[in-house]
């Protein structure tokens, strides 16, 4: 493959924009004139960054490809008969999409003509990039992660040049991305587990206090105490990783070996019971419930993995579930787009189906049991279940999401159009295999 090194400009303003791009065609570049009325910059951070790692590239390439998709036909204005939001969606504003990726992933889009044709390849470090050229475009919706608090150093960026962004806010997104401010800011708000702050180092008194509230959190939950543990995980952790269970005192001892020095780390008591998540659009006020999302998680001494998940997933404390994430993103101004709330239902099986004739539920008890509902976090950006919602949502989510943040559709609105609320016609699975992301409809 030959890569041709070229210069291209696009003006906003009467600025000039300038970068060095890598093109493996002969694309016309006046292209990335800025002559629209709204150019948006699209990326997720590891494509673009050029990081293959293994524990999230299989979501990172299928989430970015679906948004793609969704934006292209959004851009196009080729919406199908049984969009339900088509007729409200803007035809007079010509909509640009420019798709960031880096060198290493430079495949990405390319079944897209009219997003191959606005790609821009890059070789240098994404905030470094960022920095240079976010200025020239309109608006910028992306993806990324709370990792090394990537998803709020890239907000920032972007916000520092006063560039409309499809999603969070920084303040919102700080916020939610330190579990332990999200812990505090919800506490009298939603049902949550126990969770406590500590700092890593080489000095012994959070090992002490560890213990402590061990054995006092494992004397409190009898007669179940032989099942107790406590979940320890970075303040800025994402999905399982590098999470640590403690089903014993020795294994607090063992903590300084997990995390580097002077890391911060929430400890928290371990909720048996089903994990679920919360998939909703918001306007940063208000929120609307899309989807229940059933999560398939591997979580031993030995393994913390999220494997994948399965979606809409009918649960008799569906609308409980709603309510409490709706509570959660509405009680933090500023969460916009699509985002996710991570939820546990508490030991469900044994507290109500097992004790109930599965086909004659008693309503009272599940409403009763509602509060077996216990948030864990937020995540105030594109997750995983977009791409299987992606593909059985009677409505352009990409698209939506643009329409509601520029004001041409409200909350309301959708709500009278019935979207989201686990209404779809079809299930959808998604589970992780190495670098893939098998996708089945059912």
């Amino acid at each position: 493959m030959i890569f041709i090194i070229l210069m291209i400009s696009m003006t906003k303003n009467n600025n000039t924009f300038n970068s060095s791009i890598h093109s493996n065609n002969n694309s016309n570049f006046n292209s990335f004139d800025n002559n629209s009325s709204n150019s948006i910059l699209v990326f997720e951070y590891y494509t673009a960054s050029g990081i293959n790692d293994p524990n999230i590239i299989s979501e990172a390439i299928t989430l970015i490809e679906s948004l793609l998709n969704d934006l292209t036909i959004f851009s196009k204005k080729e919406f199908s008969n049984n969009d339900s939001l088509n007729e409200k969606y803007s035809n007079d504003e010509n909509i640009n999409i420019h798709f960031l990726v880096s060198d290493k992933f430079n495949d990405i889009g390319n079944s897209y003509d009219s997003i191959n044709k606005n790609k821009i390849v890059i070789d240098i470090p994404l905030e470094e990039w960022l920095n240079e050229n976010i200025s020239f475009f309109d608006s910028c919706m992306f993806i990324s992660a709370e990792k090394n608090m990537n998803l709020y150093n890239l907000t920032k960026i972007i916000e520092d040049n006063n560039v409309k962004i499809y999603g969070s806010d920084s303040e919102s997104t700080l916020l939610s991305s330190n579990k332990f401010s999200t812990f505090k800011h919800l506490q009298n708000i939603v049902k949550q587990p126990k969770t406590f702050l500590f700092t890593i180092t080489d000095e012994n008194p959070w090992e002490i206090s560890i213990k402590s509230i061990f054995e006092f959190l494992y004397d409190e939950n009898n007669p179940n105490s032989d099942d107790y543990k406590l979940i320890v995980k970075p303040l800025y952790g994402v999905d399982c990783q590098d999470m640590v269970i403690i089903s014993d005192l020795e294994d607090i001892s063992g903590l300084k070996e997990k995390f580097p020095d002077d890391i911060k780390v929430i400890v928290q008591e371990f909720i048996p019971g089903e994990n679920v998540s919360v998939s909703l659009i918001s306007d940063g006020k208000q929120a609307i419930p899309i989807s229940l999302n059933k999560q398939y998680i591997n979580i031993n001494k030995e393994t913390q993995e999220y494997l994948g998940g399965k979606l809409p997933y009918c649960h008799p404390l569906t609308k409980k579930a709603f309510s409490v994430a709706k509570k959660a993103v509405e009680s933090i101004e500023g969460i916009k787009g699509f985002v996710g709330v991570d939820l546990i239902i508490n030991d469900l099986n044994n507290s109500i189906l097992n004790k109930t004739d599965s086909n004659n539920l008693n309503l009272n008890n599940i409403e009763k049991n509602g509060d077996n509902i216990y948030f864990l976090e937020i995540n105030s950006r594109f997750t995983t279940p977009y791409v299987g919602l992606s593909k059985i949502a009677n409505f352009n989510m990409g698209g939506t999401i643009i329409e509601l943040l520029d004001h041409k559709i409200d909350i309301d609105y959708l709500y009278k159009k019935n979207i989201g609320f686990n209404q779809f016609d079809h299930v959808v699975k998604f589970k992780k295999n190495n670098t893939f992301l098998d996708i089945e409809i059912l």
